[in-house]
């Protein structure tokens, strides 16, 4: 801050006193000699007690007027600027993370009536997502579908036909099989399967068996990532019972 000028009151305030006191000696000296030596007129008398008055009087006020002025404060205070506190800036709130990605592929089978060519069954092996799926089952995911024939089926041995691949697989062999007897298909997806997206099958026309039982068992073996395996083999199976 700047310096006061009125701080020091050394010299200052000691210079005034010094001069007061000489003055108040000097109006002593003349009153007391006027009355001492009366040598001088009445006249003369009466101006030189008032000069000498005034000295007196000067000497005693120049003293107390410093010493005023020496007590009282040289430098007005002024008041502190008021200091803003700074306005603390915002946290910004993290954004979370994505959930993270849960893929569940779920096997499906069934055998029921073909409702378009009597006499004949159809059995299907499919793959859908699963219910915890949050992502689609990747390509190039595999498994594989198991047909079962046991019985008696109308002589000789008879075939049983593919009659739909999903276009979303690709299945081997596409030759039909034959029952009675075990055929095994293996499939794999070309597109990713998403959530509540339809299942992807393939589908077998069988022939009825006089007396016997087919099932087909579907078989997830290779889906990367799979967070619930329980849920990687279906079986279904229909028969006839001779009366």
């Amino acid at each position: 801050m700047f310096d006061c000028p009125l701080a020091d009151t050394g010299s200052d305030t000691a210079s005034p006193i010094v001069g007061a006191v000489v003055v108040i000696v000097l109006g002593v000296v003349l009153l007391v000699t006027l009355f001492v030596r009366r040598r001088i007129t009445g006249r003369h008398t009466t101006t030189l007690v008032l000069v000498g008055l005034l000295l007196v009087g000067a000497g005693a006020v120049v003293p107390a007027q410093t010493a005023r002025a020496a007590t009282a404060d040289p430098c007005p205070t002024s008041s502190p600027t008021p200091t803003t506190a700074p306005t603390a800036s915002p946290t910004p709130t993290p954004t979370p993370p994505p959930p993270a990605t849960i893929v569940d592929g779920a096997a499906g089978a069934s055998v029921d009536l073909n409702p378009t060519v009597p006499g004949t069954w159809l059995a299907v092996g499919s793959i859908v997502a699963g219910p915890t799926a949050t992502g689609p089952i990747p390509v190039g995911s595999e498994f594989t579908i198991t047909i079962v024939g046991t019985g008696t089926f109308p002589p000789p041995s008879r075939p049983f036909t593919i009659t739909s691949v999903d276009p979303r697989l690709s299945c081997a062999p596409t030759t039909p099989g034959a029952l009675p007897g075990t055929t095994v298909y293996t499939c794999t997806t070309t597109a990713a399967i998403a959530p509540a997206a339809a299942l992807a099958a393939l589908t077998l026309q069988v022939e009825t068996p006089t007396a016997g039982e087919i099932t087909v068992t579907t078989t997830i073996t290779n889906v990367p990532g799979d967070a619930n395996p329980a849920n990687n083999t279906a079986t279904a199976s229909r028969s006839v019972t001779l009366p």
